[in-house]
């Protein structure tokens, strides 16, 4: 009886490993990646010719009395950099649903706005110009093929942008007062929102069945509408409101690494 017993056990733990093996590993649906990298811009965003953007006031016998400089045809932005985070989901078709959020910063190129003010002034004037920092949370939907441990995907998005007020100033430096006035805005400085939308291609390299590691290249725009109003602190009265846009235009380049569950 005993002997019955040990040989039934044994056939029950033969069955138990047989359906054991058959049975297939759940395909991991969820991930999660952390991505960063360059933030190039392009088009009027990256543009830096301060001759054709100078907005000259109109209603003045003075003909270079500039009140501001027009961001939509220079954006005079800098190369800088980015950072994402994103939850996707992914189905057995290959699409895949996301929701991306990240911050991006672009510092101004000011010496061509300075160089341009000193020679209209005859006299030295320096330019201090805030970086455009932009916040965004962007839902999308993507395909992507795997081939062996390799994944190559695309995708489309659109969402919501916050961008901080893109205020400058021009210190006189050959004024006489002490400290030296300056030319800027001079009322409320609000943060600007705007549909952002955008597109992404990515190659991603599985190192084990969770975690994977790759390269993103992602195309990124925005218009930010904003009004300013400049004089010259202390001494004036406000110029004429001017209604201006910056194009955010953007060609990300970056590091991914991510984790399926």
């Amino acid at each position: 009886m005993k002997q019955l017993t040990i040989l039934s056990i044994f056939i029950f733990s033969g069955y138990t490993s047989l359906f054991a093996q058959d049975e297939l590993p759940k395909p991991k649906r969820w991930s999660f990646s952390l991505s960063g990298g360059a933030a190039i811009p392009v088009g009027s965003y990256g543009k830096n010719d301060a001759v054709n953007a100078a907005i000259y006031r109109k209603d003045t016998p003075i003909p270079t009395f500039i009140i501001g400089f027009d961001k939509a045809k220079s954006g005079f932005a800098k190369v800088g950099y980015y950072y994402n985070a994103e939850l996707q989901f992914k189905f057995n078709s290959g699409i895949a649903l996301f929701l991306r959020s990240g911050q991006l910063s672009n510092s101004v190129q000011t010496a061509v706005l300075s160089n341009f003010l000193t020679d209209l002034n005859d006299g030295e004037v320096e330019v201090e110009h805030v970086d455009y920092n932009v916040f965004y949370i962007t839902p999308g939907i993507g395909y992507s093929k795997q081939f062996n441990h390799f994944d190559v995907g695309l995708s489309v998005f659109t969402g919501y942008a916050n961008c901080n007020y893109p205020y400058y100033k021009a210190i006189l430096l050959f004024t006489t007062t002490n400290p030296p006035r300056f030319w800027a805005h001079s009322g409320e400085r609000p943060d600007l929102n705007a549909l952002i939308i955008g597109s992404s291609f990515n190659f991603d390299y599985s190192i084990t069945s969770n975690f994977r590691i790759g390269l993103e290249w992602i195309y990124q725009r925005a218009n930010f509408k904003y009004e300013m109003s400049t004089e010259t602190i202390p001494g004036s009265s406000p110029n004429p409101m001017i209604e201006d846009t910056v194009k955010l235009n953007l060609a990300n380049i970056g590091f991914k690494i991510g984790y399926r569950f």
